[in-house]
């Protein structure tokens, strides 16, 4: 979900956080995965696949090849109908079908 994004974007060098000048968000995104509780770590699949790959392989510039999350403006979510956002399809299921096809081919 929401960590998923934020962890990878952090990794992947798509969102910028630094506390000190010499940070850089791989090692932001790293430390935080290192944090994640063991039982999170262990799962396997897609998403959790990732985050290690990403976690394993800075000096692979992996990052470069990443796809960047296109969550939806504010005008595609309000043109929404009201049955599909309660239904949870608010993530724009084209993009996210994008996304993670741009994530399958980093494996």
């Amino acid at each position: 979900g929401g960590s998923f994004l934020l962890l990878y974007a952090l990794l992947c060098g798509h969102l910028e956080l630094k506390l000190l000048q010499g940070d850089a968000p791989h090692q932001w995104g790293a430390l935080l995965v290192a944090l994640l509780p063991q039982a999170d770590l262990a799962q396997q699949g897609l998403l959790m696949e990732t985050l290690r790959l990403l976690v394993r392989s800075p000096h692979l510039e992996i990052q470069k090849l990443a796809p960047r999350y296109e969550p939806e403006t504010e005008e595609e979510r309000a043109n929404k109908p009201m049955f599909k956002r309660l239904l949870g399809n608010h993530l724009g299921g084209e993009r996210k079908e994008r996304f993670l096809d741009g994530i399958r081919n980093l494996q």
